[in-house]
């Protein structure tokens, strides 16, 4: 059974204003985003729900303010709809747990690849007092579930087929040599060809689909004389 904080943060007899949602997300400790879905609202109906001067009107819709007030007196609520995501360290350690002496253990530069992101991104994703995004949050998270049903090796080894995949799709066969997945960059480390200029024929196809703008009318003819 959920238990309720022993010092609530918002009194019960008071309005649910648009500022408690500040303090929830901090409360909660959890990204924009993630506090746009416990509220079951999308950014631009969040924005109008809340919409204030000065946030000293209450929330308008009802059903919202009596979401909120659970979540600030049951908090643990609230984290049972978004599951606790694991740190980024966390789960490189867990891969590498599966690494036998048969097996070359998972660098940091290739666990920043596996997870879409440049080789640089240890650097701070590691530290302690950082924070995953809410999108790494999902990965990590996702990727952590696979270790505890497959075991370390197999996750490793759907997470390698996965990248591999998303790199053929993408035709970038150099990731793991130039450290990133950004296109660009690996072209100016000469590790990709540069794009095909379009044919004649699409560029005279495009130029003939594009919507010709009338020319701007001249402001003279319409001018007075002035008066001698």
């Amino acid at each position: 059974m959920t238990k309720a904080p022993s010092s609530p943060a918002w009194p019960a007899d008071e309005e649910i204003k648009p500022a408690v949602l500040d303090y929830l997300q901090n409360l909660l400790g959890v990204s924009t985003m993630d506090l746009y879905y416990l509220i079951g609202l999308g950014r631009g109906a969040a924005r109008r729900t809340v919409a204030t001067s000065g946030g000293r009107t209450s929330v308008a819709d009802p059903a919202l303010a009596l979401l909120v007030r659970y979540y600030l007196q049951f908090p643990d609520i609230a984290r049972q709809l978004i599951p606790p995501a694991p740190h980024p360290k966390e789960v490189f350690e867990q891969l590498n747990a599966g690494c036998d002496e048969d097996n070359l253990r998972v660098s940091k530069r290739r666990f920043a690849l596996l997870l879409g992101r440049n080789a640089t991104f240890p650097t701070q994703a590691f530290q302690p007092y950082i924070q995953p995004t809410a999108l790494m949050a999902r990965l990590l998270f996702a990727i952590s579930q696979d270790i505890r049903v497959r075991g370390p090796a197999e996750a490793l080894k759907n997470l390698e087929a996965f990248a591999e995949s998303e790199m053929r799709i993408r035709e970038l066969s150099f990731v793991s040599d130039a450290g990133t997945w950004r296109p660009s960059a690996q072209r100016k480390r000469n590790r990709l060809p540069a794009r095909k200029a379009a044919s004649p024929a699409k560029a005279t196809a495009r130029a003939s689909t594009r919507i010709k703008r009338a020319p701007k009318a001249q402001g003279t003819a319409n001018r007075r004389k002035p008066r001698g």
